[in-house]
């Protein structure tokens, strides 16, 4: 029997992967689930994993709450993966474009990126 959750989540990650290689990350990859030492949903590029939450949110936007269990979540992942960003990625509803998606990083990350 097919866990239900986890088959939706699975779709949303490939949905990503296959919206990051058609937008120039060639080399993104799902990740295989390594228990407490998690690292990420997704490799997009080396140093850079991505986290995917493809939960049924009426508003679309996660409560305060969720985020910040999310993002605790992506930033522990993010360190087991020795990566240098984490990304959090949220699907919305009423579109399947992951291009659409809402992508949740740190100021402090963005301050990095940016030149």
């Amino acid at each position: 029997m097919t866990n239900p959750p986890r088959k939706k989540g699975t779709a949303a990650e490939t949905a990503v992967v296959k919206w990051l290689r058609a937008n120039g990350f060639g080399a993104a990859d799902r990740q295989p689930l390594r228990g407490t030492r998690d690292c990420g949903d997704i490799t997009a590029c080396p140093g850079i994993i991505i986290e995917v939450k493809a939960h049924a949110l009426r508003t679309g936007v996660p409560t305060d709450a969720q985020l910040a269990t999310w993002m605790r979540q992506t930033e522990t992942e993010r360190g087991n993966a020795d990566a240098d960003y984490g990304v959090l990625v949220v699907k919305r509803p009423g579109t399947a474009d992951p291009g659409r998606w809402h992508a949740y990083v740190t100021a402090g990350d963005i301050a990095l990126i940016l030149p």
